[in-house]
């Protein structure tokens, strides 16, 4: 049996991919259109478009009982290695089905790259503490995947609400992102700014009260900047950064920012490669041991495939932070 996830939104936005594919896992769950009996013209949809305000009819997959109200919705089946093809804000509802699992009462969270949106975080963690009351799970922890700091706006407060608002009665787990590392690099070896500036440092700098274009970092150079930013970095959010692990499992599932090296056992997986790989991982159709929740790579498509879930849908310009929602045999979708 199948069974559907549920993407309510208040505006729901449609790729490139869907508007050129023939729109199998959305289509073949969506029972009709409210006055139109049918699929819009997928044709007329451009990336970056938005549709919104549309009325569905859809029908439960799982039990062929449909459910007639109206809403700002599109049921999609996840699983099975396909990608989903919608983004929507809010909750989703029923989950897809797969191999991998949890013990009975653990409910898991993971949040992809937030990269200073400090107000997506704060929604979505809104949306995760609503969904975890609703399912009365015996526990629940959220998992971060790394990449707080950098490219939007507000990294100090993404970071200042990781350690001191913590979704109330969760555990937390925050994992070490590449951006942190470059971070980290620049207060060890201030040659190494520039990197980190070009991969956008200057914003989390500016967040901490370092500008770039400072005068006085024409003549002390990347130095000068690195002290000035140790002075304006909290004690607090230095020792949290400096404490970030680089892995978390639970289950058949392994959380990590990047992903991992096929073939090589999880206790000789390298640094490098947990917070940077890409070529050789999101390619490989093996079984990876356990089934891989990483971000690291944006995407405007949730991936999921048989061996991983990649989860990072490029927060910090597409307003769209996303969460996968794990519980025993099932996942489902969170997102802003």
């Amino acid at each position: 049996t199948r069974r559907a996830v549920v993407l309510p939104a208040e505006t729901l936005k449609l790729t490139s991919s869907t508007a050129t594919m023939e729109p199998k896992c959305l289509a073949r769950s969506v029972t009709s259109i409210a006055g139109c009996g049918m699929w819009p013209n997928m044709g007329s949809l451009r990336r970056g478009y938005q549709w919104g305000g549309v009325n569905l009819r859809f029908g439960h997959a799982a039990r062929g009982a449909h459910c007639f109200a109206p809403v700002r919705s599109v049921l999609m089946s996840c699983g099975n290695g396909e990608s989903c093809s919608a983004f929507g804000g809010g909750m989703t509802g029923h989950a897809s089905q797969g191999r991998a699992c949890l013990p009975p009462g653990r409910r898991v969270y993971a949040v992809g790259d937030i990269h200073g949106r400090i107000d997506l975080l704060r929604r979505l963690n809104a949306r995760i503490l609503a969904d975890a009351e609703a399912a009365q799970a015996d526990s629940c922890i959220v998992i971060y995947l790394g990449d707080y700091v950098d490219r939007g706006g507000h990294s100090r407060e993404v970071i200042e609400s990781l350690i001191e608002d913590p979704i109330p009665h969760f555990e937390c787990v925050s994992l070490l992102g590449n951006h942190e590392a470059f971070l980290l690099e620049f207060l060890d070896n201030p040659g190494h700014g520039n990197s980190w500036v070009f991969n956008g440092g200057d914003t989390t700098l500016r967040n901490y009260g370092v500008e770039v274009g400072d005068p006085e970092f024409s003549t002390g150079g990347w130095e000068w900047l690195r002290d000035r930013f140790a002075d304006c970095l909290p004690k607090t959010h230095l020792e949290f950064l400096r404490g970030l692990p680089l892995m978390h499992d639970e289950g058949d599932y392994l959380f990590v920012h990047a992903g991992i090296r096929p073939g090589v056992p999880l206790e000789e997986q390298v640094r490098e490669d947990l917070l940077w790989i890409r070529e050789g991982f999101l390619d490989c159709e093996d079984d990876l041991g356990k089934v891989v929740v990483h971000g690291h790579t944006p995407a405007k498509e949730i991936q999921v495939k048989s061996n991983r879930i990649g989860i990072d849908t490029g927060a910090w310009m597409s307003d769209t932070l996303t969460c996968v929602v794990l519980h025993d045999r099932e996942h489902a979708f969170i997102q802003t």
